[in-house]
């Protein structure tokens, strides 16, 4: 279910009994758990009515206790388990589950998908409501970036949202966090641009991961070295590994490209799943590189990966020099 909408009823007081929070994305259940902490009853009931426990805390049996106890002022009692994956035996409370106490409202947190064929998740599911937290997919980060800074009054400009992309990476609950502080220091109606994202957050609008593709995109050798030579002056904010991994995504998609002959905007974007503005840009950087080169680029990679573990390399042999070796035997 839409997790915006399940925000709107608990602020409504529209409750459930019993509720199940689960998935790979941790940024949605704990979004919606703090929802239930926050607006479900007023503050002067929280005291007497609310309880939250841990998953690793605590066991069944308590939890069936507190379950089936009465609320003392509420209208019903609020039972928070969070990191309900630490539970063991969850299972054994599958008829409570199944038949929820009325004067209870049960919320499980469970960080990690669980198996929908399971009786007492499709019971919860018949009695009560069941939110399925999704990774969004590398493909939709920057659309997921700019929605949500539309969300919060945010208007991003399309290269501020891809260096937070970028920098960020798909740690959402990291990426909500600089949107907010992005929201509180830009003024009234100003789009965020390249320089506010370097002033806030120290996102260089020139040497970034998002730059350095570009400049091998266009087999730039020059300015892939300028910007390896500042990412090798700061290794703890732009690791060869994390380059590496960005590049490989990076080459990889142009052998997808070469493979299915996809060399026009509409057939990459389709290809990818991927928006046409970016595919026309890969679409570009295939033409610049031959399918045995993207091979053997592919290869360099996996060398280089292994050289910054220290196989096949000296261990005296600084993480920056490697980085510029391998960036010149990309674009030579």
């Amino acid at each position: 279910m839409d997790y915006s909408s399940l925000i709107k009823d608990i602020k409504a007081g529209k409750m459930a009994p019993i509720y199940l929070l689960h998935g790979e994305e941790p940024y949605y259940i704990d979004l919606l758990t703090d929802a239930f902490l926050t607006h479900a009853m007023s503050a002067a009931h929280k005291e007497f009515d609310m309880t939250v426990v841990y998953g690793k805390d605590t066991d069944v049996h308590t939890l069936a206790g507190l379950i089936k106890r009465f609320p003392m002022i509420s209208p019903f009692h609020l039972v928070v388990l969070r990191e309900a994956q630490d539970m063991k035996k969850l299972e054994v409370l599958e008829p409570l589950l199944l038949n929820p106490v009325k004067s209870t409202v049960l919320v499980l947190s469970h960080k990690g998908k669980v198996d929908g064929r399971k009786k007492w998740v499709k019971g919860i599911g018949n009695a009560g409501k069941v939110m399925h937290s999704e990774k969004v997919k590398e493909w939709d980060l920057s659309k997921w970036v700019m929605k949500e800074a539309a969300i919060k009054g945010l208007k991003l400009d399309a290269k501020a949202g891809n260096m937070l992309v970028e920098f960020v990476g798909d740690d959402l609950s990291r990426m909500s966090h600089n949107l907010d502080k992005l929201s509180m220091l830009a003024k009234k109606g100003q789009t965020v641009d390249a320089l506010l994202i370097e002033k806030v957050i120290g996102v260089s609008k020139e040497y970034n991961m998002f730059e350095l593709q570009d400049a091998l995109l266009n087999k730039d050798a020059f300015k892939a070295q300028q910007i390896v030579k500042y990412f090798s002056s700061d290794p703890k904010s732009h690791s060869i590994q994390m380059v590496i991994a960005q590049l490989f995504g990076l080459y990889s998609k142009l052998i997808v490209l070469h493979a299915n002959k996809a060399f026009d905007s509409k057939s990459a974007s389709a290809v990818l799943k991927s928006k046409e503005f970016y595919a026309k840009k890969l679409v570009g950087g295939a033409r610049n590189y031959s399918y045995g080169t993207l091979i053997r680029i592919i290869s360099e990679l996996r060398d280089y990966d292994m050289k910054s573990k220290g196989v096949g390399s000296t261990s005296n042999t600084k993480e920056g020099e490697l980085m510029k070796e391998m960036i010149y035997k990309l674009t030579h």
